[in-house]
């Protein structure tokens, strides 16, 4: 049986993102989860990145203030 070690361990120097790249990522999820052409399964994921991004950026926000 494989061991797969979890993400973090692997990418040990995680890129941070500012405000402002947090909302340009959930601007465009948020275009994905309106968009017509992906079924609906996607558009449902893309809806779900949207808002966690809305709250890290808003997380990030808060905290540089």
């Amino acid at each position: 049986m494989n061991h797969v070690e979890p993400l973090s361990q692997r990418h040990p120097a995680r890129m941070s993102l500012t405000p402002g790249q947090h909302s340009l990522i959930a601007t465009a999820y948020d275009r994905g989860a309106f968009d017509v052409s992906p079924p609906n399964c996607a558009k449902a994921v893309f809806a779900k990145k949207q808002i966690g991004f809305v709250c890290l950026h808003a997380l990030e926000k808060s905290e540089r203030h």
